[in-house]
């Protein structure tokens, strides 16, 4: 496709913004703008896709015959389609929806609205205007309809100045408002970017704090991980010497177990002299038990002893009274005589 002019280029780059994607046939994408535009209008004409469709809309909004013949009208930029676009482009900026069509030419780039103003302008002041390119294409457009300049192919001079005039105060309102506008935004982001840099330094502060407290905490944790360390090697150390001590029991054990080996019959002799040691420990009990015996035998002994030689002092002491009595009888029996 070739590039044209500047305004050709920034009349594309318009139609472009409309596309679904890069490979969208130009007739597609004008279509849906004026569908979107007129919407009511394209339903009751019930049109199919192609240039026709364009050219009948057209026609309609400006109320007139372009006499344009479709065939010359492709996917190439020319004369002729960059004709069509403008009047697409003055179209839709008149619909009922147009602030939607303004606010996106006034979102594009300086160069490329001032383009899309100066058509707008052109083609409120001109009225519909298709060009030629051959002279036969001239006669048979005089032969079958009003030749290109013809008082039938302009809008009325007064209507257009009118209507000039409304879009031109419109743009002016727009204008002051988004002056306006640009205004408090200037403002705001001036109050925003003071808060932003006022935010950078709390962040600032706030990232040397955390700096600081993340060093005190590195250091803290350090200090408590090298404690730590310490502790452990001690357990570490302690725990080593408590192994040697083991290991050395432990080398030990194989003699201890021999040792046991040996003292086992030991052990078993051990048990029988135990079991003797108990009887002889019972027969010793049995003999304590007979000592006793003894021990209140002979105490019944002496208790015994001690009372026959009471009675032995008692019957001799008896004998000595029976004498001295028989003595007295024989005293009394000789004195009698």
């Amino acid at each position: 496709m070739r590039t044209g002019d500047a305004k050709a280029s920034s009349l594309m780059r318009w139609l472009s913004f409309y596309a679904v994607n890069p490979q969208e046939e130009c007739v597609s994408i004008v279509l849906r703008l004026l569908r979107l535009a007129f919407p009511k209008t394209v339903a009751e004409l019930k049109l199919s896709d192609g240039w026709n469709a364009v050219v009948i809309i057209l026609e309609g909004f400006y109320e007139t015959n372009l006499a344009v013949d479709v065939q010359k009208v492709g996917s190439e930029l020319n004369d002729t389609l960059t004709a069509l676009l403008e009047l697409v482009l003055g179209a839709v900026v008149q619909c009922a929806s147009k602030e939607r069509f303004i606010n996106d030419i006034l979102a594009m780039e300086d160069a490329v609205q001032a383009d899309l103003m100066a058509i707008i302008e052109k083609v409120m002041a001109q009225g519909v205007s298709i060009p030629n390119f051959a002279a036969d294409d001239e006669e048979k457009r005089q032969k079958v309809s009003p030749g290109i300049g013809s008082p039938l192919l302009y809008l009325s001079r007064n209507a257009t100045l009118d209507r000039v005039k409304r879009e031109n105060g419109v743009l002016k309102e727009e204008n002051i408002h988004l002056a306006q506008e640009l205004e408090m935004a200037t403002k705001k982001f001036g109050d925003i970017e003071r808060e932003r840099e006022q935010l950078l330094e709390l962040m600032q502060g706030l990232k040397e704090q955390v700096d600081a407290d993340a060093l005190r905490r590195e250091r803290a944790i350090h200090a408590q991980y090298n404690e730590r360390v310490s502790t452990l090697q001690l357990e570490l150390d302690s725990t080593k010497a408590e192994l040697h001590k083991k290991e050395a029991l432990a080398s030990k054990v194989p003699a201890l177990s021999d040792e046991v080996d040996l003292l086992r019959p030991l052990g078993e002799k051990m048990k029988k002299v135990d079991s003797t040691v108990a009887k002889y420990k019972a027969k010793i009990d049995e003999l304590s038990g007979a000592k006793d015996m003894l021990r209140q035998i002979e105490s019944t002994n002496a208790e015994l002893v001690e009372r026959n030689l009471a009675l032995e002092s008692y019957v001799a002491k008896a004998a000595a009274w029976q004498r001295k009595l028989k003595e007295a009888k024989e005293t009394i029996t000789v004195l009698v005589c």
